[in-house]
Protein backbone atom coordinates (compact mmCIF):
# COMPACT_ATOMS: atom_id res chain seq x y z
CA UNK A 1 0.00 0.00 0.00
CA UNK A 2 1.35 3.38 -0.94
CA UNK A 3 0.49 6.92 0.01
CA UNK A 4 0.12 9.07 -3.09
CA UNK A 5 0.27 12.85 -3.23
CA UNK A 6 -0.88 14.36 -6.52
CA UNK A 7 -0.60 10.93 -8.11
CA UNK A 8 3.04 10.40 -7.08
CA UNK A 9 4.33 7.89 -4.54
CA UNK A 10 5.05 9.54 -1.20
CA UNK A 11 5.55 6.74 1.34
CA UNK A 12 4.92 3.04 1.92
CA UNK A 13 2.00 2.29 4.27
CA UNK A 14 2.03 -1.50 4.33
CA UNK A 15 3.68 -4.51 2.68
CA UNK A 16 1.83 -7.81 2.60
CA UNK A 17 1.62 -11.04 0.68
CA UNK A 18 -0.76 -13.80 -0.17
CA UNK A 19 -0.36 -17.12 1.60
CA UNK A 20 2.52 -19.49 0.99
CA UNK A 21 6.22 -19.88 1.53
CA UNK A 22 8.24 -21.09 4.47
CA UNK A 23 9.63 -19.37 7.53
CA UNK A 24 8.19 -16.17 9.01
CA UNK A 25 4.56 -15.72 7.98
CA UNK A 26 1.87 -13.31 9.01
CA UNK A 27 -1.00 -14.92 7.12
CA UNK A 28 -2.58 -14.18 3.80
CA UNK A 29 -3.42 -10.63 2.74
CA UNK A 30 -5.59 -11.70 -0.19
CA UNK A 31 -8.96 -13.44 0.12
CA UNK A 32 -9.09 -17.12 -0.83
CA UNK A 33 -10.85 -16.35 -4.09
CA UNK A 34 -8.18 -13.77 -4.97
CA UNK A 35 -10.58 -10.81 -4.97
CA UNK A 36 -8.16 -7.93 -4.40
CA UNK A 37 -10.90 -5.27 -4.35
CA UNK A 38 -12.73 -7.08 -1.51
CA UNK A 39 -9.44 -7.68 0.29
CA UNK A 40 -8.59 -3.98 0.26
CA UNK A 41 -12.09 -2.95 1.36
CA UNK A 42 -12.21 -5.36 4.32
CA UNK A 43 -8.53 -5.65 5.31
CA UNK A 44 -7.78 -5.36 9.04
CA UNK A 45 -5.22 -2.62 8.31
CA UNK A 46 -7.59 -0.47 6.19
CA UNK A 47 -8.28 1.98 9.03
CA UNK A 48 -4.55 2.47 9.59
CA UNK A 49 -4.03 3.11 5.87
CA UNK A 50 -6.68 5.84 5.96
CA UNK A 51 -5.20 7.44 9.08
CA UNK A 52 -1.56 7.32 7.89
CA UNK A 53 -1.99 8.55 4.34
CA UNK A 54 -0.99 12.07 3.32
CA UNK A 55 -3.11 11.95 0.19
CA UNK A 56 -4.63 9.07 -1.73
CA UNK A 57 -4.02 5.37 -1.17
CA UNK A 58 -2.55 3.40 -4.03
CA UNK A 59 -1.32 -0.13 -4.37
CA UNK A 60 0.88 -2.22 -6.56
CA UNK A 61 0.81 -5.96 -7.08
CA UNK A 62 3.57 -8.27 -8.21
CA UNK A 63 2.34 -11.70 -9.21
CA UNK A 64 4.77 -14.39 -8.05
CA UNK A 65 3.73 -18.04 -8.34
CA UNK A 66 6.47 -19.59 -6.19
CA UNK A 67 5.44 -19.23 -2.52
CA UNK A 68 8.97 -19.19 -1.12
CA UNK A 69 10.04 -16.50 -3.62
CA UNK A 70 6.95 -14.44 -2.72
CA UNK A 71 7.91 -14.57 0.98
CA UNK A 72 11.53 -13.68 0.11
CA UNK A 73 10.35 -10.58 -1.79
CA UNK A 74 8.05 -9.58 1.08
CA UNK A 75 10.87 -10.02 3.62
CA UNK A 76 13.22 -7.84 1.56
CA UNK A 77 10.61 -5.09 1.20
CA UNK A 78 9.62 -5.22 4.88
CA UNK A 79 13.29 -4.96 5.86
CA UNK A 80 14.00 -2.05 3.51
CA UNK A 81 10.83 0.00 4.21
CA UNK A 82 9.63 0.82 7.72
CA UNK A 83 5.85 1.13 7.45
CA UNK A 84 3.36 2.72 9.86
CA UNK A 85 0.68 0.08 9.28
CA UNK A 86 2.70 -3.09 9.42
CA UNK A 87 4.18 -4.89 12.35
CA UNK A 88 7.93 -4.87 12.84
CA UNK A 89 8.77 -8.57 12.60
CA UNK A 90 12.50 -8.00 12.92
CA UNK A 91 13.22 -8.64 16.60
CA UNK A 92 16.37 -10.56 15.71
CA UNK A 93 19.83 -11.15 17.12
CA UNK A 94 22.90 -9.17 16.08
CA UNK A 95 24.08 -12.12 13.98
CA UNK A 96 20.73 -12.32 12.19
CA UNK A 97 20.71 -8.53 11.70
CA UNK A 98 24.15 -8.70 10.09
CA UNK A 99 22.94 -11.42 7.72
CA UNK A 100 19.77 -9.49 6.83
CA UNK A 101 21.83 -6.33 6.22
CA UNK A 102 24.15 -8.33 3.98
CA UNK A 103 21.14 -9.56 2.00
CA UNK A 104 18.96 -6.46 1.90
CA UNK A 105 21.02 -3.44 3.05
CA UNK A 106 20.52 -1.40 6.24
CA UNK A 107 17.13 -1.70 7.99
CA UNK A 108 14.74 1.00 6.80
CA UNK A 109 17.22 2.08 4.14
CA UNK A 110 14.76 2.61 1.32
CA UNK A 111 12.33 5.40 0.68
CA UNK A 112 10.20 6.33 -2.25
Amino acid sequence: MLCLIEGRSHCVLYIGTSEGGQGRRSGADVTEDGNLQETLRSHKKAECWNEATHGEIGYCVKSVIDGDRRIEIRNALQWQYVTPCGTDPWDVSAVETTELERQFGPRGSSSI
